[in-house]
Order: structure tokens, then C-alpha cells, then sequence
């Protein structure tokens, strides 16, 4: 398990697209939405943790085809299939990069680039602790929609119909517990649920995504 984490981040970081592409598309989402607002900083303000978390959302979600393709077509997810190693397992360490190579680097980023949303930087620290806690759980959607993606020939579509919607709840609670923060209001609920989601997805979703796996190696 911890050969394909470390064979898989060696190759995000040499090919760059598993790396830039998410930064890239995370910078330009929070540049771009406050041109469109104007220059309100107030507004900026009011609703930089939301941008924030539709960017880490978005740039997670970019390169959904590339988790189990090319292991699929090079016959690695066979050889894997047939192995001692637990096809569960090797999905959790399909979560595992994701969130290193993603979830991890953009709420690295994300107090720096709340500064452009005239973010105090004690809000973008909330903010980024609660990217850490939530991208778990969005990584394993992504997952899930990569899975989809090898199961069936109209993927993409099903992707986006099944795994953007199941996003909802994490940007909402993650973005609530910033606004309550910031806001002097109980702000630990929405941390405890944005948790729960993460560990629910963490637990539950590896065995659904090895099913739709087997489910193609068997055809």
C-alpha cells in the first residue's frame, strides 16, 4: 500500500498535471470570481470562505479519469486485483494521494490566497484546518467518480451527476464553520459534522469503489 502511495505521487509530481492543474485551477477560481463581484471589499470578505471551498471542491474534482485509467489500461489494477494486497486497500491509497497531492497543498495555499479576498489571516488559518478536515472526504468522492468512470462508458457524465451533488454538504458545513467563527458563534458542530462526513466517506465509500473495480476486471 505504501509502494503505490509513494509510486503514485512520484508520478504526479514528474508528469506535473496531478500537481498544477488543481493549483492552477484553484488560483484562477479565487482571482477570477472577485473581478466578477467588483471591488467591494466588505462582500470580498463575506464570502472569500465560500470561494475558497468551491475552489478546493472544483480543482479536486478536475482529474477524476486519471486515478484508476491508467492503472487499467497498463494492467496494474489487474496484477493488484490478483494480488494478497486488498483491492480496498489500494483504493485507500488512491485517497490517501489524492488528498497529499491536492486536498493538502491547496489548504496549505488557501491563508495566502484568502489575502486577495482581504481575508484576515486568523479566518484563512480557520479556513485551511477546515480544507484539512473536509478534503478527506472529497477525495474519496472523487474516488468514487473515477470508479464510475472505469465502470461505465458515459463516466464523465455520471460523475457529475453523482459526485458534485455529494459534495454539497462539506462545502456547506465547511464554509458554516468559518462564517461561525468569524462570527463569535458555536462554530465545533460544524467541524464534528464536516469530520463525521470525512470518516463516513473514509469508511464506506473504498468498498463501493472496489466493487464497480472488480465489477470491470470481471468483464
Amino acid at each position: 500500500m505504501f509502494v503505490l502511495i509513494a509510486r503514485d505521487l512520484k508520478a504526479n509530481f514528474r508528469l506535473g498535471s496531478g500537481i498544477w492543474l488543481p493549483l492552477t485551477m484553484f488560483l484562477t477560481i479565487v482571482v477570477l470570481i472577485p473581478i466578477g463581484i467588483g471591488p467591494d471589499i466588505d462582500v470580498h470578505m463575506g464570502i472569500a470562505p465560500a470561494i475558497l471551498w468551491i475552489g478546493v471542491v472544483f480543482s479536486l474534482f478536475l482529474n477524476l479519469d486519471r486515478i484508476f485509467g491508467p492503472d487499467l489500461e497498463d494492467g496494474t489494477l489487474e496484477r493488484i486485483a490478483t494480488s494478497e494486497l486488498p483491492l480496498e486497500k489500494y483504493v485507500w491509497a488512491k485517497v490517501i494521494v489524492l488528498w497529499l497531492s491536492s486536498g493538502v497543498l491547496l489548504a496549505i495555499l488557501t491563508p495566502f490566497l484568502g489575502l486577495l479576498l482581504n481575508l484576515p489571516t486568523r479566518l484563512g488559518l480557520v479556513c485551511s484546518i477546515s480544507i484539512l478536515i473536509g478534503s478527506p472526504a472529497l477525495a474519496t468522492m472523487g474516488c468514487l467518480g473515477g470508479g464510475i468512470g472505469v465502470f461505465n462508458r458515459h463516466g464523465n457524465l455520471l460523475q457529475a451527476v453523482i459526485v458534485l451533488p455529494m459534495s454539497i454538504p462539506v462545502l456547506i458545513f465547511g464554509t458554516k464553520s468559518v462564517i461561525a467563527y468569524s462570527n463569535g458563534d458555536a462554530y465545533l458542530p460544524w467541524v464534528l459534522q464536516l469530520s463525521g462526513i470525512s470518516l463516513a466517506t473514509i469508511a464506506i465509500f473504498p468498498f463501493l469503489i472496489s466493487y464497480c473495480l472488480r465489477t470491470v476486471l470481471a468483464e
